[in-house]
């Protein structure tokens, strides 16, 4: 396919027509620079000139989005909102943001300040420990291209970047962890959202940011409800770049992910679904294992997704239902070029009222095997 993608448009379930501009607009181009001191890894080779351009597929859904990219990614936000007395910034509390100095302490101070909002001027921000985000909180930085947060290198084995509580708002900032681009499944997630106490995970929002270099998943949250992400980049990861785990049947739900957000370049899956209900989800994957589902899930809805990798040695199928099922699945205006066995959804007799199936190019594959066609609706 071409190398550069701009607007993109299905025709029926037969056609994916791509037309390309002269060049990539969006700010992915700069946040992926960040593969490149990798180019020896299995991953970063090939994500380097893919990645560039297949993010502005999401990216030309929305003038406004594009419009409010583009800003960011000039970085012209270089002092904090005029907010009133509700906002601190994280150098009131001595971090440097030099890349060199450890600033967990720093940071931890300013969420721990009771401030409703912390700001992150532009800079890296080298942490040793987790970060722990109380409920209620704001953090936003100058963009998702600028304000970084760096998990050092020496940080013990297993350590998160960010843990958050209840109705948390990461906004314009970047995620960013110690993995090699080697090893692959251990601990250490960029973002994890629990909260035991409670037993779910209430209104976590993720807008403009950037997770990416984690040893085991991006963005993992379990038990979450009403949450929104928006123009989220989740890339490179030993694990999955987006893991939303239910504990018990569909008590992760209500969630959407939407605007230009990528889940890809990972040894998991770019999306990992697990007791999940009620979604709506739009986004690109690439380089991944697709979706997985686990568990019982409830009315899942695939809108203007585009999955497609090259390596076809390692995967099976886009939705790979291997030990769970689906009640109530929408798969509409996408491209599913993921797949290299016979079908795109694994042959699993536990998917069950296919709602519907419309307007989508299957890439020379079989939606769905034997014991699927029976149930499906609007094909």
């Amino acid at each position: 396919m071409e190398a550069a993608f701009g607007e993109a448009k299905l025709r029926g379930s037969a056609e994916f027509l791509i037309n390309c501009p002269p060049t990539d607009t969006r700010q992915g181009a700069a946040a992926c620079d960040v593969l490149q001191d990798r180019k020896s890894d299995t991953i970063g080779v090939k994500v380097q000139e893919t990645l560039r351009s297949r993010r502005a597929v999401l990216a030309g859904l929305t003038a406004a989005t594009l419009s409010a990219s583009a800003t960011v990614a000039m970085g012209l936000q270089t002092q904090p909102p005029d907010s009133g007395m509700d906002l601190v910034s994280v150098r009131d509390h001595g971090a440097r943001g030099d890349g060199a100095t450890d600033d967990t302490e720093a940071l931890q101070a300013a969420f721990d300040s009771g401030a409703a909002r912390v700001y992150l001027p532009a800079g890296i921000y080298r942490v040793r420990k987790t970060l722990k985000v109380p409920d209620n909180l704001v953090v936003e930085g100058s963009s998702r291209t600028r304000a970084q947060i760096l998990l050092a290198k020496d940080a013990a084995e297993g350590t998160d970047v960010m843990r958050v509580g209840q109705h948390v708002s990461l906004r314009d900032l970047w995620i960013r962890g110690n993995w090699d681009g080697k090893t692959t499944r251990r601990a250490g997630t960029g973002i994890r959202a629990e909260d035991s106490a409670t037993g779910h995970i209430h209104g976590l929002t993720l807008e403009n940011v950037q997770v990416d270099r984690c040893k085991q998943h991006g963005i993992h949250i379990i038990d979450g409800a009403y949450c929104r992400m928006w123009n989220v980049d989740c890339n490179t990861h030993g694990g999955d770049a987006l893991y939303l785990e239910g504990t018990q049947t569909a008590s992760a739900t209500t969630t959407e992910i939407g605007g230009s957000s990528i889940f890809s370049s990972c040894n998991g899956y770019g999306v990992h679904l697990r007791n999940c209900a009620s979604m709506n989800l739009t986004f690109i994957s690439e380089y991944s294992m697709g979706v997985g589902i686990e568990g019982e899930n409830r009315a899942l809805s695939f809108k203007g997704c585009y999955f497609e990798t090259p390596r076809v040695q390692s995967l099976g199928h886009v939705f790979n239902c291997a030990n769970g099922g689906i009640v109530g699945l929408t798969i509409q205006d996408c491209y599913l070029g993921m797949a290299t066995a016979d079908t795109v959804i694994s042959s699993n007799p536990n998917i069950l009222n296919i709602v519907l199936i419309n307007n989508i190019n299957l890439s020379g594959k079989r939606m769905f095997g034997a014991l699927l066609d029976k149930n499906v609706q609007g094909r």
